[in-house]
């Protein structure tokens, strides 16, 4: 409470009957209250500065910690990519091996046929 506010409080208690020294006590008392327990816009404006001061920090932090997971999880979908890489050339690699096998038995199956054991 300011002080031009006081005072008249003071007066609005004298008029309405109340004795000048319970008057000012009542005011003080009030005042007193007031100050102790409001607050005023300035510390409204400092709590929301050290507010958002934290919420900036705090998401520094999250982004922080999300690009480490990104590039990990990066590092292991390589990984993984590579042996997909791995298998799928071991499997390549076999499948032509069998094509291989299969002509190979094709031609003795052929030779078999056409020209029985002991006519070559």
């Amino acid at each position: 409470m300011f002080a031009r506010e006081i005072v008249n409080y003071i007066d609005d208690l004298k008029h309405a009957g109340v004795p000048d020294e319970q008057a000012r006590i009542h005011a003080e008392k009030l005042a007193e209250m007031m100050q102790n327990n409001l607050v005023s816009k300035y510390d409204l404006n400092q709590s929301e500065q050290k507010l958002e001061n934290k919420i900036d920090f705090v998401e520094q932090r999250l982004e922080s910690k999300i690009d480490l997971v990104e590039q990990r999880l990066n590092t292991k979908i390589d990984k993984l990519d590579s042996k997909i890489e791995s298998v799928n050339v071991k499997l390549d690699w076999m499948l032509r091996l069998g094509g291989i096998i299969a002509l190979f038995f094709g031609i003795l199956n052929f030779f078999h046929l056409y020209f029985p054991s002991g006519h070559l």
